[in-house]
């Protein structure tokens, strides 16, 4: 066999080889938007590396879609995929298009995440005026820019020791903070 010959099949072989690499790559790492209802709230997120992120609600927020009238539950897993980021990651909050002071953001007292929820985007709870408690922020690791912007029934506030990053503004016109605990290593 020619030499030539013999390398450009080594050639070919090796191209095809690596289209094929490359090909399984971005295959395992499409993203997607995908909505899931539970328990009568329509969550709307992002599928990426095997997650649920940017998660949001379209859902209208009434006292008989929360948990004891006051508490939104974040399920852990949309679509099957463990929850690991809030927010559409937008200057909206996670109910969607309600970054008004809303009903809905003053009802909402308590905010339950699960423990799968390593981030909270920027905006997420902005004007949720009623909200008082963040509950289940064990593992999260970042707080986006202006999460708890104009969250004025939060009167005290304990960042846990999983949190290493804390945005700009974060709780901003928070009128009756009167506290916030640091035990972690914020950058």
């Amino acid at each position: 066999m020619d030499t030539k010959v013999k390398n450009n099949k080594i050639l070919k072989i090796t191209v095809s080889i690596i289209v094929f690499i490359l090909g399984l790559i971005f295959l395992n790492n499409k993203s997607y938007a995908a909505t899931q209802v539970v328990n009568g709230i329509t969550w709307t997120y992002t599928v990426s590396s095997g997650k649920a992120t940017n998660v949001y609600t379209t859902t209208a927020i009434t006292t008989s879609l929360l948990t004891d009238g006051t508490t939104l539950v974040v399920p852990d897993t949309l679509g099957g995929y463990p929850v690991q980021s809030i927010g559409p990651n937008s200057s909206y909050n996670i109910i969607y298009k309600s970054n008004s002071s809303s009903n809905a953001n003053s009802t909402i007292k308590k905010v339950q995440l699960p423990t799968t929820v390593t981030q909270i985007n920027q905006y997420s709870f902005s004007r949720f005026s009623g909200l008082t408690e963040v509950i289940g922020m064990d593992n999260v690791k970042t707080i986006g820019n202006y999460a708890f912007y104009y969250c004025k029934g939060l009167k005290t506030f304990e960042i846990p020791s999983s949190i290493t990053t804390i945005g700009n503004y974060v709780f901003r016109y928070c009128s009756e903070l009167t506290s916030v605990k640091f035990n972690s290593n914020v950058t």
